[in-house]
């Protein structure tokens, strides 16, 4: 009887452990210079991405003249299985996404043969991150966007890349929807109030205006580059966008706009070819475990509103003793007023060695959590969330660890520490609209009137969210 029982717990054991397993295959992260990409595709489909990336990459900086820096690696998930894409996708219309979160940016693109995918959603959104993390420019919204579309849509010609191939019909894809006039385009800032119709000129003359001003030298007409860069420099300065246009163009905004309708009625608009960087890819492999990989996919699902699908992983990652998901519920239990369990598992989870900085963090918003549930021991908990954040800013760079600690030295009348903290977590990532918004809240409450209007300058004009911005202007206006 008693080796029938152990039969049984011995099958029930292999179930268990089979079916945790089961959920996805093999996954192995490849660590490049400037992304980890993520998957369960083959090793040589990888190399090609992650080159295709890189060169992207080096191609930008180069042409668009950006500033080297080094920031935290783009985590990119490339899914083989639509099945387990469909896991954590937003719908099925979405082929990939990015999302530059306050933890780092992410990509995600699924599923099939990386080649074969239209791409240039994810490189608009990840050139918008470039240009923004690596240029102290803060420029102007209309050009942020028409540059972010021109050059997500360059291809690769053998040894040479080609810039605005895309528009050889007149407007592009843009050829139906008609222009907004250019004093309009150059003054607006809460584009995303207007209507549907409006935004869609807004964006379709972004473009067109961006290759007219870039191109039109080969195109039979005069050349602007020079008048750009005047104009974003003194726009840089915070001069008014229509003064630092009659200071910056020989010609008269309605005289542009004549010229920039010509160039839309082009039947052919040239394009420009440059040599190809040289890049040598270089990279580390290491295979995921499955508590891990359970975990970022909980985590995913999650940050796209699959609450079912980032339950479910979850639970699987703490099946596995994952220290990742150990952290995460911690958190959980505190939000769920399970204050003792949660104080239980933390004291447990702290003791465990070889932590990484994510679950430091982790670790350090569950303290932080605590400062509110448990009053009597307020000053016990926000000294332990301050102490599990330093570990974590020791262990690894993530610009949520500095939002954290600058709330909590404010707490504590430490307010220069937490203008540092808070100025940290914009540099690491200093194209996040939310921590330039926490970032100019920060500079409001202290009177910093030159850094509250860069970090709120740049709110209005890359933030999509009317009242984010409204907000953004009211205490500009309070200063």
């Amino acid at each position: 009887m008693r080796q029938i029982l152990l039969l049984l717990l011995l099958l029930q054991f292999l179930f268990f452990a089979f079916s945790v397993r089961a959920e996805f295959s093999t996954w192995t992260e490849f660590k490049s210079s400037h992304f980890r990409l993520y998957s369960d595709l083959d090793k040589q489909q990888v190399e090609s991405a992650l080159l295709d990336f890189e060169v992207f990459r080096a191609t930008l900086v180069e042409l668009l003249h950006l500033d080297n820096k080094n920031f935290a690696p783009v985590d990119i998930y490339v899914f083989k299985s639509q099945n387990d894409y469909a896991k954590i996708q937003p719908n099925r219309k979405v082929s990939g996404f990015f999302m530059d979160t306050v933890r780092g940016p992410v990509m995600v693109v699924g599923p099939g043969n990386l080649r074969k995918l239209d791409l240039s959603t994810l490189y608009h959104e990840y050139l918008h991150y470039l240009l923004r993390v690596n240029s102290s420019f803060r420029y102007p919204r209309w050009f942020d966007e028409g540059i972010a579309e021109l050059y997500s849509s360059l291809e690769y010609d053998e040894n040479y890349v080609v810039i605005g191939k895309m528009a050889n019909r007149a407007a592009g894809k843009y050829a139906n929807s008609g222009l907004l006039d250019l004093k309009s385009l150059l003054t607006q800032t809460d584009i995303m109030s207007a209507s549907n119709n409006i935004i869609q000129k807004y964006y379709s003359t972004a473009w067109l205006f961006v290759h007219f001003l870039q191109f039109s030298s080969v195109n039979g007409f005069e050349d602007y580059n020079d008048s750009l860069t005047k104009f974003l420099n003194l726009y840089n300065k915070g001069m008014a966008p229509i003064e630092a246009f009659e200071q910056s163009f020989a010609v008269s905004i309605d005289e542009l706009q004549k010229q920039l309708e010509r160039y839309n009625r082009k039947r052919i608009l040239y394009a420009k070819r440059f040599t190809i960087p040289e890049f040598s890819l270089d990279y580390q492999s290491e295979e995921l475990s499955q508590g891990l990989l359970y975990a970022n996919m909980s985590h995913l699902a999650f940050s796209k509103g699959q609450r079912k699908s980032s339950d479910r992983f979850l639970q699987q990652a703490l099946e596995l003793n994952e220290p990742k998901a150990l952290s995460v519920k911690s958190f959980l239990l505190v939000r769920q007023g399970k204050t003792t369990q949660a104080l239980t598992l933390l004291d447990g989870l702290v003791r465990t060695k070889n932590l990484d900085a994510e679950v430091y963090l982790n670790i350090g918003q569950a303290y932080k959590e605590l400062i509110k549930r448990l009053p009597k021991r307020n000053d016990e908990m926000r000294r332990l969330a301050i102490y599990y954040l330093e570990q974590a800013k020791k262990k690894g760079r993530f610009s949520q660890t500095q939002v954290f600690l600058a709330d909590l030295y404010w707490q504590i009348g430490e307010y220069q520490k937490s203008s540092e903290e808070i100025i940290a977590a914009v540099s690491l990532m200093p194209s996040n609209i939310y921590l330039n918004y926490r970032a100019g809240s920060y500079m409001v409450k202290m009177k910093n009137k030159e850094y509250a209007h860069f970090f709120l300058g740049n709110v209005i004009n890359w933030s999509k969210n009317s009242q984010q911005i409204a907000q953004a202007k009211i205490w500009l206006e309070s200063l």
